[in-house]
């Protein structure tokens, strides 16, 4: 089996509050329990800044046996208090450590904070 993102970018408003993101699992053989760590990267060069844009991940997708696709959420962060138009900012996940698989591809994918209209 190989675990890979279901886009290889996502875009989302800053004022959305999170994205959702899916990472599939294909294979002929899914009868095991499989796990793939998600971490999150600042993108070079570095726009979007986790713990100011969006909240930093790192954690484990366990896949049951026959379980093809998980989703999770990243959460993206709101200037509110001191609206600041800062243009579209970008930070990249990437698939790590794969258990009873492979990382195929994409195992990177973009997301794209949207920061022109709301504020």
């Amino acid at each position: 089996p190989s675990f890979y993102f279901g886009e290889t970018e996502y875009t989302v408003d800053e004022s959305d509050g999170y994205v959702e993101v899916k990472v599939w699992r294909t294979g002929t053989d899914l009868s095991k329990t499989a796990t793939v760590t998600v971490r999150s990267r600042k993108s070079d060069p570095v726009s979007a800044e986790a713990g100011l844009d969006y909240v930093g991940i790192s954690r484990n997708l366990d896949f049951a046996p026959g379980v093809t696709m998980q989703t999770f959420r990243v959460t993206i962060l709101d200037d509110l208090g001191q609206p600041e138009l800062e243009g579209p900012e970008t930070f990249e996940l990437v698939l790590h450590m794969p258990m009873n698989a492979v990382l195929g591809e994409p195992s990177k994918t973009v997301i794209t904070i949207n920061d022109t209209i709301t504020d």
